[in-house]
């Protein structure tokens, strides 16, 4: 790929490699500081575990779909269409994969907010402030997405259907 990139795209894509590589130190020594409390460490943990298998998904993905393009390449006719046709179902497993994991993600996501939305209604303060911070990053998603000076409306806690500025 850096071969057929030009000079700035390659200059980029080395700053990319290098931030990631970073942030892989810097999660790894997280979860080897013993200054970082156990349950941030479990979790990093498991987000480390989550990002090694996607990686390894990735990569088994990429290897097949490499296999599968040489022997169209080189095959005959009748190879080539067998070799297209796993082609097209190894696409469609690796798009279905990720819708599934969307819908997870997503349903999971909409748990947690429903409990947080549950605590801040029974009034504890970490959950008052934890939907406080929901609503402010909602707002400020908003707002890059309408740009500058457009008129937002009022963030709602979903809770109450109140706004959230009431609360």
């Amino acid at each position: 790929i850096e071969e057929k990139l030009p000079e700035e795209a390659v200059e980029k894509w080395e700053e990319l490699r290098e931030q990631a590589t970073n942030q892989g130190r810097r999660l790894l020594n997280a979860i080897n500081n013993e200054n970082v409390p156990t349950e941030v460490r479990e979790h990093l943990q498991a987000v480390k575990d989550r990002i090694e298998a996607h990686a390894e998904e990735v990569r088994q993905y990429r290897e097949r779909r490499f296999e599968l393009m040489t022997e169209f390449k080189a095959g005959d006719e009748g190879v080539k269409e067998q070799a297209k046709e796993q082609l097209q179902e190894l696409r469609q497993d690796r798009v279905d994969a990720l819708r599934e994991r969307r819908v997870n993600f997503e349903e999971k996501k909409q748990e947690r907010l429903e409990n947080i939305e549950e605590n801040a209604a029974a009034g504890k303060p970490a959950a008052v402030k934890k939907l406080e911070v929901i609503n402010a990053v909602k707002e400020l998603k908003q707002e890059i997405k309408n740009g500058p000076g457009a008129v937002v409306p009022a963030p709602v806690d979903n809770a109450t259907d109140q706004p959230a500025s009431n609360l």
